[in-house]
């Protein structure tokens, strides 16, 4: 059977749907015929789920608030649960308290509220950020020295997987993916600033450049959660989802003038370094290819296109 028809009247849990990674998450599960609830702030936007928000039972229910959880977890009685919500994503520190209450507490709310049912899977949406500046090849069994509160957040969420895990045999499966990119992004981050200065034909500032990335593109991030969702029950397993290619930002700002024929200058070195920043990306993909089945189809350069064409659109 294939990934779609594999999850065609299955019940999933998804939070986390106003996000990025999550919304595209979301459409997929739709149109692959999958039973989907999906846990929202009631204050959260709703832009990018507009168009499968009426094919979804939507729970507006904040995770900090464990009644509406349990509630909605009861009601929706998932047999998949993926958990992407996530509060504080490029802050080095940002609201801690609130940082720690939605990415930790929200995160233990969840899983007490499915001690009460029968489930098959839990999917918790980690970042490769837990890592920090590592040197060489970064595996899941890799030291954690995670450099900004987003990331210290969700290696101690974690580790509440991996108690739940211990203490009832709760199926928990941790994904690490590194940074996504595609349509829709978070215009603040890297790839759609470049792309908006360079279709706009303006300078583009940038810091000295000489950081690496590796990264994925959307569609090839979601199969990865797809696949986790149908993979076999691993012990509190960390996968790591990465193409296992190396790009500096200048390298990544000279691709998308290239692919745009755009004429703006990167300003290099205009801009400071950020607080926390990570210098280094080098995955090793050997677990996600072993276990899941699973590697990214897209190349950088077509994801690339991608991406321009639907900014281009909007």
């Amino acid at each position: 059977m294939t990934i779609s028809q594999d999850y065609s009247g299955v019940n999933v849990l998804v939070t986390g749907v106003t996000g990025f990674i999550g919304s595209h998450l979301l459409r997929k599960l739709v149109e692959y015929g999958a039973i989907v609830a999906a846990l929202i702030r009631p204050t959260a936007p709703r832009h990018r789920i507009e168009d499968v928000a009426s094919e979804v039972t939507l729970f507006e229910a904040n995770l900090e608030d464990y009644d509406a959880v349990a509630k909605a977890v009861t009601i929706s009685h998932p047999q998949i649960a993926f958990h992407l919500a996530a509060h504080g994503v490029g802050q080095v520190l940002g609201d801690v308290p609130m940082i720690c209450r939605a990415n930790v507490l929200g995160t233990v709310h969840l899983l007490k509220a499915l001690e009460h049912i029968s489930y098959e899977r839990f999917i918790f949406a980690g970042t490769c950020h837990e890592y920090g500046n590592y040197e060489g090849r970064i595996r899941e069994e890799s030291s954690l020295n995670p450099q900004s509160a987003y990331a210290a957040s969700k290696t101690a969420a974690w580790a509440f997987c991996n108690a739940y895990f211990y203490a009832g045999s709760h199926p928990v499966l941790t994904l690490r993916p590194v940074a996504t990119y595609g349509p829709d992004d978070e215009p603040s981050r890297l790839i759609p600033q470049v792309i908006t200065y360079a279709l706009r034909g303006e300078d583009i500032p940038l810091t000295g450049g000489e950081q690496k990335r590796d990264f994925l593109f959307i569609d090839d991030v979601v199969e990865g959660f797809l696949r986790a969702g149908l993979a076999q029950p691993f012990p509190a397993r960390v996968i790591n989802l990465a193409s296992g290619q190396e790009y500096t930002v200048s390298e990544i700002v000279a691709q998308i003038l290239r692919l745009t024929g755009s004429q703006s200058r990167p300003l290099f070195s205009t801009l400071p370094y950020g607080k926390g920043e990570l210098w280094h990306a080098s995955y090793d993909t050997s677990v996600s290819r072993c276990l899941l089945g699973w590697e990214p189809k897209t190349s950088f350069e077509e994801g690339l296109r991608r991406t321009i064409s639907w900014h281009q659109q909007y």
